[in-house]
Parts: structure tokens; sequence; C-alpha cells
């Protein structure tokens, strides 16, 4: 649910409860308001939890006698927010505020492995009575990339807010959960850092 612009409104008797993220990074959020005034009376509002996030796309391999390219860091995870106050006038009555688990955090990718060493070079020609000089040696191997770090968890959230923090009213967090950090990415040399976890707050100012 959504209540935005500048005017007043007034929210009665009524259960919010959104569903689960599924799109992978998503969040799932119970009621948004943004820049209006507004008060709550005997509402509950339940958040469903945020979806995990998907490891990053792999980068393609790299031309003889270049290193590996270094692996990209997990991408956006989804978090559970049961209200997000935007700059807003928000009271909170006799409702009650209640969150989901957020989302674990996604694999960092891969880094790739180092390419072969470039060609020999050839050898410079003779000049005057000087013999052909002998071919270069091959090139090194490029170094190995590193892996990227894991994507940090989701978080769990009754209230997060921009501006006044809301008013009043009761909230629960205590069944949450924060998702846990995403590992980071492994070719089999030295992995990435993982993720650090999401945290499950009452209220948070962002």
């Amino acid at each position: 649910m959504r209540i935005t612009g500048t005017g007043s409104s007034r929210v009665m008797s009524l259960d919010l409860e959104a569903p689960s993220a599924e799109a992978a990074g998503a969040s799932s959020l119970g009621l948004l308001v943004s820049e209006a005034t507004v008060e709550l009376e005997a509402v509950a509002i339940t958040a469903g939890d945020g979806a995990a996030g998907a490891p990053p796309a792999q980068v393609e391999q790299l031309a003889r006698a270049q290193g590996g390219m270094t692996g990209a860091v997990a991408g956006t995870v989804g978090s559970s927010l049961g209200i997000v106050s935007l700059n807003a006038t928000l009271t909170l009555g006799d409702g009650v505020t209640v969150t989901g688990s957020g989302g674990a955090g996604g694999a960092g990718g891969m880094g790739q492995l180092g390419q072969l060493g470039g060609f020999e070079g050839d050898g410079g020609a003779a000049g005057g009575t000087v013999v052909d000089a002998c071919d270069g040696g091959s090139g090194g191997a490029g170094g190995h990339g590193g892996n990227g770090g894991g994507g940090r968890g989701g978080h769990a959230v009754g209230i997060a807010y921009v501006g006044a923090e809301p008013a009043g009213g009761t909230v629960d967090v205590g069944g949450s959960s924060e998702g846990v950090g995403g590992p980071g990415g492994d070719n089999g040399l030295e992995p990435g850092g993982a993720g650090a976890d999401g945290v499950v707050e009452e209220r948070l100012e962002l």
C-alpha cells in the first residue's frame, strides 16, 4: 500500500499483509508513506520475506597473455520492511507492525584465471656482417583475477524512515531474522570474502 502527496489521511481498522518477494534482490514492503500526513488506528501491517540476491554475471575470458579480471560483487538483496516513511508525518495509534525475514545475500562472482603467456617474438634481421638474432622468449602467463565478495544479507525492519521518526504504535520484530551474507566467489584459489549479515531493527533511520 502506498500513500503519497502532501495531503492528510486517516487509516483505520485494516490488516495489510505484503507477500514475500520472488524476484532476485526484491524487497517486501507493507506500507510506503511519502511526504503525506497520515494517522493509523487499529492497523496491523505484516511484511513478507525479502528475496535472496542473485550472483553477478561472469565476465568473458580475456585474450592471451592478459591477467584475469576480478570477479564482480553480488548484486542487490531484498529486505523485509513493515513501513517506509519518506519525509512524512506518520502517527501510529494501536497499530502493530510485524516484519518477516530479510533475504539472504547473493554469492560473489568468481575471479578469472590468468591467461597463457604471449607468443615468442621473432628474432631481428641480419644487418651487414651480423647474423640474424635469436627469437625472443614467450611472455609470462597473466596473473589470476581476485574473487568477488559476497553480497550483504537483507534487513528485517519494522519502520524505516527518512526525516521525522514516526511516533507511537507498537513494533514487533521478535520473530524476524536478518538475511545471511552471501559467500564470496571461489575459482579454486583464494575465495572472496563473505558479505555481512543484515540487521533486525524495530526502527531504522535511513
